[in-house]
């Protein structure tokens, strides 16, 4: 039997009730992470998720036509794999880093982007730090609003079925992973 979740931004269809406990617990605590960001970019007085103006089609376009190719990679990764976000060591691969210090280069560029636009980088995609049986691990997540504008410009243009060849490869070890920490981390 077919379970339709209706998350924003997606709409996720699932095999069984425990495949739908899954998905719904990670898009909650994605759900908090986005909240506590719109929080802390509010304090520091910068637009935050309720502004209207944050996002429209001249400032996405000009956003995009700052970054690199990588950095476009990167979020373009991030907007594939939605609401499950994506490991540190796989978006490494795909960008052809070795290491999370370059990683953090890279990203820090996108960050630096948003910064000289007045655009909170939270507003464009967000970092989870999980540390399971005494290993750090980071998850990278593109922004509702940004999910938002990306997918009313068609960014990045691609063929439809790219982008689901690329959906199918991601493994489910990203997802079972995250949820296994995050149970382990409240037992």
């Amino acid at each position: 039997m077919a379970i339709t979740l209706k998350l924003p931004g997606a709409e996720i269809i699932v095999d069984t009730p425990e495949e739908a406990a899954r998905v719904w617990a990670a898009a909650s605590v994605h759900k908090q992470i986005m909240l506590n960001a719109a929080r802390s970019g509010e304090r520091r007085g910068m637009a935050s998720l309720s502004d209207p103006n944050l996002w429209n089609p001249t400032r996405f376009h000009e956003f995009i036509d700052r970054l690199g190719d990588r950095q476009k990679t990167a979020l373009s990764v991030m907007l594939d794999v939605g609401v499950f976000g994506i490991e540190d060591t796989e978006l490494r691969a795909i960008l052809g880093v070795s290491r999370n210090q370059a990683l953090g280069g890279l990203l820090s560029g996108i960050s630096k982007q948003a910064d000289a636009m007045h655009i909170p980088a939270r507003e464009v995609f967000s970092v989870s730090n999980i540390r399971r049986a005494g290993r750090r691990w980071s998850k990278y997540f593109v922004s509702p609003s940004f999910t938002v504008i990306a997918n009313a410009e068609g960014w990045p243009t691609r063929p439809a079925e790219d982008a689901e060849r690329r959906m199918n490869e991601i493994p489910e070890k990203i997802f079972g992973e995250y949820l296994n920490a995050r149970i382990e981390d409240e037992q």
